[in-house]
């Protein structure tokens, strides 16, 4: 046996050794991507459900400012707002701003800010809506006390 062909056995037992170690480096990274994403794509999907949920706990504030204006109809929440507990959850009532009553109609506008928290995730919410003076209402109808009711995200966390 010579040098050359000692040189080459030698040799291809490197090359096998270091493609067995290249494959290997590739499958734990391509493991380890997917694990990372899987991983990343769950805890994506649990902030939409949680900011789901922000969402409606929000207008459920914005519903009872209005039930607490159908009751007053100068109803003005706490210079602190006004929180509601819903379990672990909580929504608050942060401002209300009226407009100037229209003397015909006996209408005004109220703008409502709502404030909802769930596992760290908040919403605020503007809700406007057309409010009518319960003294000039004869049907005891929720819907002619309040028109033209819309919902606006102003901030989302």
């Amino acid at each position: 046996m010579n040098k050359f062909q000692l040189k080459k056995e030698y040799s291809d037992g490197y090359f096998a050794l270091l493609s067995a170690i290249i494959i290997s480096l590739t499958l734990l990274s391509v493991t380890i991507v997917t694990s990372t994403v899987g991983f990343y794509s769950r805890s994506n999907t649990a902030n939409t459900n949680n900011k789901i949920v922000t969402h409606f706990l929000a207008k459920g504030c914005a519903q009872l400012a209005l039930l607490s204006i159908r009751s007053n109809f100068n109803y003005i929440p706490h210079a602190s707002g006004t929180r509601t507990e819903f379990d672990s959850n909580s929504c608050e009532i942060v401002s209300i701003v009226y407009g100037l009553e229209n003397t015909t109609t006996h209408e005004k506008v109220a703008t409502i800010v709502t404030r909802a928290n769930h596992r760290s995730v908040f919403t605020v919410l503007e809700t406007h809506v057309s409010v009518k003076n319960p003294n000039f209402v004869y049907d005891s109808s929720a819907s002619l006390y309040f028109t033209d009711i819309t919902h606006r995200e102003i901030l989302d966390l």
